[in-house]
Order: structure tokens, then sequence, then C-alpha cells
């Protein structure tokens, strides 16, 4: 085995500046891919956040009485994708107008809170904070008898699942990409090393040699390539997550299994480019 690997080495070496030009370009590919796959998650994890804060608000038209709160929270609490809801009167509502805006107090000594409407503010279900189903909640709130005006960010919400849905997309596409490039790069890499050593591979099948052994230092270069590549990869996307939050910046926690998948996946896809290589230049290779 341990020849092999030293036959390996010098296919490597004798293609240095090939070896340098595949492992760049693959690091690059691969690289996009790690950022996609990176913004995706902080992207998805953010409208994730976002959908576990979400909250329909219910304005209500004023002068209502007790009875007809009553008969608004009985009809609220059958709505389908209702979790739960609770009564906010215009009092609470001032007071959490002012501590969220602490440094502007001034403006509030010129507000009537009696002004500001009450309101009931529903928490719909986890399985119903998709954008669609929350404009059905509030189709249905809004018709109710006694609701003045209904909010809860349905245009803010619709533009984070489309910029979600595209940074998806962005992924699966350079998943794609990477998969028949690299497989065009390393094989094409592959084949000119083959046809540098295709006579001595005749002489020693000649003589008796095992194919598998002829030919596993080319599946190893395809190996070395993907393995070489996708480590780099994994430590710079590491490194760069490290400067950001070092520089202040808030990333939600990142399943490091997610970037550690990059190097089985291009070990994987050496393999595969060594072995169309092989196919293509040696139908009868072990």
């Amino acid at each position: 085995m341990l020849f092999l690997l030293k036959e390996t080495y010098k296919f490597i070496l004798a293609k240095r500046f090939l070896s340098l030009f595949v492992i760049i370009s693959t690091f690059l590919l691969f690289l996009i891919l790690g950022t996609a796959i990176l913004i995706t998650y902080q992207a998805m994890s953010y409208l994730q956040q976002v959908r576990e804060n979400i909250r329909i608000q219910a304005f209500l038209e004023t002068d209502l009485t007790k009875v007809d709160s009553l008969r608004i929270s009985t009809i609220l609490s059958v709505l389908a994708g209702v979790d739960s809801f609770y009564y906010k009167s215009s009092q609470e509502a001032f007071e959490e107008l002012r501590s969220r805006f602490k440094n502007e107090q001034e403006i509030f000594d010129e507000i009537d809170p009696s002004h500001l409407p009450a309101s009931f503010v529903i928490l719909p279900k986890s399985y119903w904070t998709r954008s669609d189903l929350l404009e059905a909640i509030a189709e249905k709130v809004s018709v109710v008898e006694g609701i003045n005006d209904v909010y809860y960010g349905g245009k803010w919400i619709r533009a984070l699942e489309k910029l979600t849905g595209i940074f998806l997309i962005v992924s699966v596409f350079a998943i794609i990409l990477i998969f028949f490039t690299f497989l065009f790069i390393s094989s094409h890499a592959i084949r000119i090393t083959l046809n540098d050593h295709r006579d001595a591979i005749y002489v020693l099948k000649l003589s008796g040699a095992p194919s598998w052994k002829l030919y596993l230092p080319f599946r190893l270069m395809g190996i070395f390539y993907g393995f070489v590549a996708s480590v780099l990869t994994y430590l710079v996307i590491n490194g760069v997550i490290y400067l950001l939050r070092s520089a202040g910046y808030t990333l939600f926690p990142f399943p490091s299994y997610l970037l550690l998948a990059i190097i089985p996946f291009g070990i994987l896809l050496g393999y595969i480019a060594s072995e169309n290589a092989l196919r293509d230049l040696s139908p009868e290779h072990a």
C-alpha cells in the first residue's frame, strides 16, 4: 500500500502545476458552495426566528362594550390556526411604545393614551406561520364585527420567504455546478496523467500486474484533489465565521456538520472523477 501511495505522490508531483490548478479551481468552487450554505442557513434561521415571534394584532373599534369584546374573543378562540390570544388595552399599548422608544420620551408627553386603539394580540400555531396561512387568519379576523384593522407584517414575511427560497435555489445550483465542473476538471487532469503512463501500464499488464494496483494511484489522485480542496474550504469558512463573530457580527449557531459534510462530499466527487477518467480511457480496468 505504501508503494501505491508513493506512486500517487509521484504522479501528482510530475503534474504539479496541473494538480495545483485543479486544487485551486476546486477550492474556489467549494468556497462558493460553503458560502451559499452559510448564507442560506442564516436566512432560514432568521426566518424561523421571525416566525416564532409573529403576532397578529387585531385593532378594535372605539367604544366597544365588554359584551362586544367577549363576543370577539369567543370568535377568535375557534378560528383555525389560532393558538392563543390576549387583550391589550390602550394604556398597555402606550406603555409598550414608551419602552420601545426610551430615547425619545419627550414625544409621549403630547400623546393621550386613550387615543391609542385597544387590540387583541393573536399568537398563531407553529405550523400556521407561513405567509399564506397567516394571511388566511388575518382575513378571517378582519371581517369580525368590531375589528377595525389587522396587522402582522405580511409583506415583510413574504419578502423574507422569497429571499430564503432564492438562497436555497442558489445552494442547489452551486452543488450541481460544482459536481459537473469538478468532474470535468479532475477527470481531464487524471486522463492527462494516465496518457503519460499508458505505455508503462501496458507493459506492467503484460507482466501480470493486477489491474486494481495499476489504477489505484489514479483513483487516489482524484480523491486527493477533492480532499485537499474541501479541507481548505472547511478551514477558510470556519475562519471567516470566527472573524465575523470576533468583529461583533451576530450569527446564528451554525452546525459544524453542515460544513464538515463538504469533506466527504469532496472525497466522493474525487473518486467519481477518477472513475470517469478510467472508464473513458480503459474500459477493462478493475
